[in-house]
């Protein structure tokens, strides 16, 4: 990573545009027309993110080296702060960060505010002479460059984003994100804060929109490759070969996807005739069973919608019909949504 020194990083950075890279980006840049298209027309399309995102983030700790069980992180985004273990509240804030802030233009104050609020403290660029070394899936070691030269990468990189270089957007994220890797600016969390800015592009190019992309569970499914080719792009500036499999990844989880967002749609067209009669079963009252995985009554309480003992009755009703189904969870009764739950997390 010594070549960074000194140099712009699109000079280190071989942006390779074959032909085979060409027509590999022709086939991921239609599926992602094509999730586009469907995330567009589907019913609870704004509920449909909250789950993405909360997924993609489980993946993208899986892959920074903190594997955690989703259903969990599901529980724990409606229970109270503080009750969950480090890493599960981070997997949220990870969660957090890409629903609110893919549809953002990436700036340095936005990614590291970003970073920050994964971190749960103030975010730093990474210090002192030589940087400390990170490893890849197999434990090899990949030294990050001088921590000395990071803010300047860094602000390399996002002038790249806005660079008119001539180069196929989706091929300047896939290179963005490598090159994010080899810098790693800051301290802790360098890959999520990646994953992250890496969605941000493709949402400002364009490329995608509504619901996003589950892109990262496809990436642990290959994470051996992906690995192995992103480390070879770090450390040879050769970037076709990762640029291929990025492209392959991201053709196969637009499918992916999109696969999920039928499925809800067939759940939402079920909806109605599962709560008809339930003159309770409001819109309010839909978003915040569909919302989550998991529920509870005093997010009724909160919402207004109904008192303590009416807002258990509700949800108590909505368990008999086999829409719900109650679980304690420490001090307190949730609610699983058994559609939901099998949609989702038998997938997931």
């Amino acid at each position: 990573m010594e070549k960074l020194l000194g140099k712009n990083i699109w000079e280190v950075f071989d942006v390779e545009d074959s032909r085979k890279v060409i027509i590999e980006c022709t086939k991921a840049s239609r599926a992602l027309a094509e999730l586009k298209g469907v995330a567009r027309n589907i019913p609870l399309s704004d509920l449909t993110r909250n789950y993405i995102s909360t997924i993609e983030a489980a993946y993208i700790s899986e892959l920074e080296g903190t594997p955690v069980d989703v259903d969990t992180v599901f529980k724990a985004a409606v229970a109270v702060e503080g009750e969950y273990p480090k890493d599960i509240t981070e997997v949220l804030s990870i969660a957090d960060a890409i629903r609110d802030h893919s549809s953002n233009v990436p700036t340095q104050d936005l990614i590291v505010r970003i970073n920050s609020q994964i971190c749960k403290t103030s975010s730093v660029f990474r210090s002192g002479k030589n940087g400390p070394k990170k490893t890849d899936d197999n434990g090899n070691s990949i030294p990050y460059p001088d921590a000395r030269n990071a803010p300047r990468l860094f602000n390399q990189l996002l002038a790249y984003v806005d660079s008119d270089t001539g180069t196929d957007e989706l091929i300047k994220c896939i290179v963005a994100l490598a090159i994010f890797e080899a810098v790693s600016p800051f301290e802790k969390h360098n890959r999520a804060t990646g994953a992250i800015l890496f969605h941000m592009m493709l949402n400002h190019y364009g490329l995608t929109d509504g619901c996003g992309i589950l892109l990262f569970p496809t990436l642990v499914k290959h994470r051996e490759d992906f690995f192995r080719k992103l480390q070879f792009a770090e450390v040879s500036g050769h970037t076709e070969a990762w640029i291929m499999f990025m492209l392959g990844m991201i053709r196969e989880a637009a499918i992916d996807t999109m696969h999920y967002l039928f499925t809800i749609s067939l759940l939402a067209e079920q909806i109605p005739e599962d709560t008809s009669g339930l003159s309770f079963f409001t819109p309010e009252i839909m978003r915040i069973v569909y919302g989550n995985i998991y529920c509870k009554s005093s997010m009724l309480i909160e919402s207004k919608i109904a008192e303590r003992v009416t807002a258990m009755k509700y949800l108590k009703l909505l368990e008999c019909r086999g829409i719900l189904q109650s679980e304690k969870v420490g001090r307190e009764v949730v609610f699983r949504n058994l559609a939901l739950y099998n949609v989702l997390l038998n997938k997931a």
